[in-house]
């Protein structure tokens, strides 16, 4: 069996080549056949005074932005020494840089810049039909310059025109801390003039490296030339910062002591993290089964597995933190160690008090129940889809079967403990922790969708099991909880499991409905235009007007793309499966599949007919509203300019029979205007009460060692993502 260090070498071969495809150069002296600007998208400087750069407005970006130090930890009590370095926040970058740590005497340090450029070069070849023809081929020239630095020839800062190309510059600058530090910080920047061709002044694979002239480790960790230790290095394992990325990410040499010999840029960063278990010690992985959970009989267990985890989280703020050897310092203690220790205590404060509203409130216990049914079912549902949509016979009851382990699934501990923390802010309006934001941190794939998914199924649950005839709002309908994704390409990724549950707790209230209502659990995806339709009137086809009708068929493919597969069973869709109805303004959704719970023709066996409860045409989420909202950033922005959009935070006076609920209100846009129905077919009804819980999800921000490259990486997997080998939108 292959070991780790096997699988290992083969991901570091697999990097290496997707380095070679994104930056280059597959040799020093490779000879392109296309233009390097297309060939490689990262690990270029474009010139400085290029419009594609920086165009009219150039933005200073302070060197130190980043590095929080109080005011005391600068020598001289003068403000920051560094000069402001022009830098573009475009798409195209004309400057990178890194800063380090060294000691304020040391005399000099050596900086290393190197890079390719590529020159044009037509060259004749001959056709098959003998004719000859131009070719470009574009060959690499390697440069390559060390650049001592003399730290006692200037105070602040200086700039160096290299001699390989006096038009590429290298800017130093220098910050003398307090204790005998200094930060420094190097920027390579290329002000070449602007050039027809704009292939011969562009710098590709640009790199930039400190080191010291004998190669000895004189570069130190960030955290021995600070005053303060940051919070996070008291509740984690410390491991050592050597520099920050400006515009690019910035890796280092073996530490060792706290130091190292080189500190270096990186286009395309790379970090191997260790392995994170979240696991409780002597607990296995059904310790929180969500069979378990579910049993609205075993309370008793319940609660007692609960105080397990909330003990085993009091016992580490004791052991880990009350008596860490930190907390000898009478200093670090009241700066650091108490604030550190509160925190956490509050958060034990806030587990423990949602065991108790478990325990006490017998509305939310059935809503646990519920969340555990819920999120079991999904798993069994997930399970049924893969194997059945990949054409392996199978049955759903095997899925569901109680006496297999196969098909029981256990909570990690921090999840449930999430959701603890959660549960009074979401039953009592009026708790303090309505207004905390929580952040949900743990590494890719360790199951925070899984956390947040919970919370929306106890949501969902705990407000229609408090609905009653006497209440003043319509507790059963209107939207729950918004999902919201920063981009499309995140969406698609989550969307299957986040529909999933969905269905799964549509179908225990379809069994249920005296306990949770007649009003169907569903899900919108409301997401931009150029993704799902936003008006009915875009799918309406015309015969006499051919350009309308392209349209309206490029449309509902849209919308046939946002669900290629049934939830349920993962049976492929048609287009034949969108039933949609412009004069109702709807899209109703069944499976084709006769052993589907959502097969288009149940009736037909005497078995209840269920649509797949997704809407995906804006009209329609404002009209349904829709249990769980699943959104892109971008649709918030339109909140403010819609009148159409109050219905989905409860804002709904009438209902309409033919079309569904109609918001009123007064709409910012100058072309938009309220729908008049006739009064017959309008009918008060109760506001729906505001979404419970607004998320977030992953906020990918690379920061910190890894370099200031704010969604870079996103926005260029988003566009090549958009794009065919044409260069056409898909």
């Amino acid at each position: 069996m292959p070991t780790r260090f096997e699988y290992a070498g083969v991901r570091q071969k697999i990097i290496d080549m997707l380095k070679i495809d994104l930056m280059g150069p597959s040799s020093e002296t490779e000879v392109l056949t296309e233009k390097p600007g297309n060939a490689y998208i990262t690990g270029f400087l474009v010139p400085q005074s290029s419009p594609a750069a920086c165009g009219t407005a150039v933005i200073e970006q302070e060197i130190d932005t980043d590095i929080a130090y109080d005011e005391e930890d600068y020598t001289e009590g003068e403000e920051d020494d560094n000069e402001p370095v022009a830098l573009s926040h475009a798409k195209k970058p004309s400057s990178i840089g890194i800063s380090f740590y060294v000691q304020s005497n040391t005399p000099s340090i050596n900086i290393e810049v190197s890079w390719g450029d590529y020159s044009q070069t037509i060259e004749q070849t001959t056709a098959e039909d003998g004719t000859s023809k131009n070719k470009a081929k574009y060959p690499r020239i390697p440069m390559a310059e060390t650049i001592p630095v003399d730290f006692t020839q200037f105070t602040k800062s200086y700039d160096y025109a290299l001699t390989c190309d006096s038009n590429v510059h290298l800017h130093i600058s220098r910050i003398k801390l307090k204790r005998g530090y200094s930060l420094v910080t190097a920027y390579i920047i290329n002000q070449r003039t602007n050039s027809a061709n704009e292939t011969e002044a562009t710098m590709f694979q640009v790199k930039i490296k400190a080191s010291s002239a004998d190669n000895i480790p004189i570069f130190l960790a960030e955290h021995i030339c600070r005053d303060v230790l940051a919070a996070d290095e008291f509740y984690f394992v410390q491991r050592p910062i050597m520099g920050h990325g400006r515009g690019c990410a910035a890796t280092w040499g073996p530490v060792e002591n706290g130091k190292t010999a080189y500190v270096e840029s990186a286009f395309i960063p790379e970090y191997e993290f260790p392995g994170v278990s979240a696991a409780l010690p002597g607990l296995d992985k059904f310790y929180f089964s969500m069979r378990d959970l579910s049993k609205t009989t075993g309370k008793a267990k319940i609660l007692e597995k609960l105080n397990v985890l909330a003990d085993s989280y009091e016992k580490w703020i004791q052991t880990e933190l009350v008596n860490n050897t930190n907390m000898a310092d009478p200093a670090f203690k009241s700066a650091i160690g108490d604030t550190v220790v509160a925190k956490c205590n509050t958060a034990l404060a806030r587990i423990h008090e949602g065991i108790n509203l478990i325990d006490k409130d017998v509305i939310s216990f059935k809503a646990f129940c519920f969340m555990n049914q819920a999120m079991l079912l999904q798993k069994n549902i997930t399970n049924y889809a893969r194997k059945h949509g990949a054409g392996i016979t199978c049955n759903f009851k095997d899925f569901v079967d109680t006496t297999k382990d196969a098909n029981n699934f256990g909570w990690r501990p921090f999840q449930i403990a999430f959701i603890l923390m959660n549960l009074c802010g979401i039953v009592d309006p009026n708790h303090p922790n309505r207004e905390v934001v929580d952040l949900l941190y743990f590494p890719t794939g360790g199951g925070k969708t899984e956390a947040y998914l919970g919370l929306m199924a106890f949501v969902i649950a705990n407000r229609r099991l408090r609905a009653n005839t006497d209440d003043n709002y319509n507790r059963v309908g209107g939207v729950t909880a918004i999902l919201r994704y920063t981009l499309r390409l995140l969406t698609t990724q989550q969307r299957d499991r986040i529909t999933k549950m969905v269905i799964a707790a549509e179908m225990i209230r379809e069994r249920e409905q005296e306990l949770y209502g007649h009003e169907p659990i569903s899900i919108g995806f409301w997401v931009g235009g150029d993704v799902t339709p936003n008006h009915f009137d875009d799918l309406k086809e015309d015969p006499a007007n051919f350009d309308q009708t392209k349209r309206a068929r490029h449309q509902k493919h849209l919308l046939f793309k946002q669900l290629l597969r049934c939830p349920f069973c993962g049976n492929k869709l048609t287009e034949d499966d969108f039933y949609i109805d412009t004069d109702t303004k709807s899209v109703t959704i069944y499976c084709n599949d006769n052993t589907c719970y959502f097969y288009k023709y149940n009736e037909e066996n005497n078995l209840p007919r269920h649509n797949i409860p997704v809407y995906m045409v804006d009209e329609e989420i404002y009209a349904k509203c829709p249990t769980i909202i699943l959104s892109t950033v971008d649709k918030f922005a339109n909140l403010p300019w819609s009148v159409s959009t109050n219905s989905l935070f409860g804002r709904v006076d009438r209902k309409c029979s033919r079309h569904g609920y109609v918001a009123i209100g007064e709409s910012h846009s100058k072309h938009q205007k309220t729908e008049n129905l006739p009064k017959s077919e309008l009918t008060k009804i109760k506001p729906f009460l505001p979404p419970e819980l607004i998320i977030q999800d992953e906020l990918h921000l690379i920061t910190g060692p890894l370099g200031t490259i704010y969604g870079a990486y996103e926005t260029e997997i988003e566009e090549l993502c958009s794009y065919t080998a044409g260069d056409k939108k898909i």
